[in-house]
């Protein structure tokens, strides 16, 4: 759900945090969906995976969301990826949030 409302309605945040995702429907539809950033305001998007050996097409869905979003990203769009391979798709949650608050608000 996130990765959509930063493909569609990316204005309406300046954060997201997308754990996991889920791209495989629709021949990976959303992927393709994610335009150039054109948007003047700062955005932060977060992309966190858990252990790749765990589930491979899950590991390879937010690699491969993460390179798209480095591709459409804006001067003012920072993009994270972060690999967690202590985690499973059940357990990531919990550390990925607070990876990315970290990695959102590092010099604050």
């Amino acid at each position: 759900m996130v990765t959509e409302l930063y493909a569609k309605h990316r204005h309406l945040f300046s954060n997201y945090i997308i754990i996991s995702p889920s791209l495989w429907w629709g021949n990976e539809k959303l992927l393709k969906e994610i335009k150039a950033d054109e948007d003047k305001s700062t955005v932060n998007v977060y992309v966190g995976a858990p252990d790749k050996t765990e589930d491979t097409m899950m590991y390879n869905d937010a690699l491969q969301l993460y390179r798209r979003l480095q591709q459409t990203a804006g001067s003012r769009t920072k993009v994270y990826y972060d690999y967690l391979p202590a985690e499973t798709h059940a357990t990531v949650i919990h550390q990925a949030v607070y990876h990315a608050f970290r990695m959102f608000y590092k010099n604050k």
